[in-house]
């Protein structure tokens, strides 16, 4: 199977985007413009078929990183190739990510990413390099959120039940301590200047 990685229009993006199961606001193209003042955007192919896409970011424009405060910024598979056979998996996500690896070691010499919830498997990036000792290996880091699953059923007794110890700790000391301070001496205009600032819009 010949995967092919190459360059998107954002009209070519916004149409899997839309259909993706992993997408998510943080990469639709127009919030992540804002947020990123370089964006590429590549699609994996195999034959007239795209499989995944991938946005590359150089948030301060020259360098390869994640925007701050975003999430699950990396490869989205298609709704034409997703979800893959379970004894197909392994080999087509390999295939995929291993292209885009190659593709984008050679463009930008390094890959920053954070997969979308969901995609736990992180085999293609580990085994990569694995037997050599002279070259670069990726660095993993699990990153946890903040998901409540079944919320809707949940009170808040029984929400705070369940998180760690020590959080519920840190939550007793916000309560004792009350609210921090605020303001409300603001204006619409300061506001909307705030938002405008942040968005760059």
């Amino acid at each position: 199977m010949t995967i092919d990685v190459n360059p998107a229009s954002r009209e070519e993006i916004v149409a899997l985007w839309e259909e993706s199961p992993h997408s998510s606001v943080f990469t639709h193209p127009d919030v992540l413009s804002r947020l990123s003042q370089g964006v590429d955007w590549w699609i994996a192919w195999k034959g007239q078929e795209p499989q995944c896409f991938w946005p590359v970011c150089t948030p301060a424009g020259t360098k390869v990183g994640l925007p701050d405060l975003t999430y699950y910024v990396g490869p989205m598979w298609t709704s034409v190739a997703f979800p893959i056979a379970p004894h197909r998996w392994l080999t087509r996500t390999k295939r995929v990510y291993e292209a885009f690896i190659q593709r984008f070691l050679s463009e930008y010499g390094c890959i920053h990413a954070c997969l979308p919830k969901g995609l736990l498997d992180v085999r293609a990036f580990d085994w990569w390099n694995y037997h050599q000792d002279d070259k670069p290996r990726f660095l993993l880091k699990p990153r946890y959120t903040a998901c409540i699953h079944e919320l809707d059923q949940k009170d808040e007794k029984r929400i705070t039940g369940e998180f760690r110890q020590l959080r519920r700790r840190e939550l007793r000391s916000l309560k004792k301590g009350g609210p921090p301070p605020r303001t409300n001496q603001w204006s619409v205009d300061d506001l909307l200047r705030l938002y405008s600032d942040v968005m760059g819009c």
